[in-house]
C-alpha cells in the first residue's frame, strides 16, 4: 500500500504536505477531461476528522 501512496504523491500536481497512511480513509474522485478516455483527473482526499450523522449524537 505504501508504494501506491508514494506513486500518488509523486504524480501529484499540488503538494499539500499530507502523507496518507494505510489505516487512513481515502476518497477518490475521477473524471474525464472531455478528450475521451486518454486522460483523467483524479482527486484524492484523506479523512482527517470523522463526524457522525447520528441525530442522537449531534446535540
Amino acid at each position: 500500500m505504501r508504494v501506491a501512496f508514494d506513486e500518488l504523491l509523486q504524480n501529484s500536481l499540488i503538494e499539500t504536505g499530507i502523507h496518507p497512511e494505510s489505516s487512513d480513509h481515502i476518497l477518490t474522485l475521477s473524471t474525464c477531461t472531455g478528450n475521451g478516455y486518454d486522460s483523467r483527473m483524479t482527486v484524492h482526499a484523506v479523512c482527517i476528522d470523522e463526524q457522525t450523522t447520528d441525530p442522537e449524537k449531534l446535540f
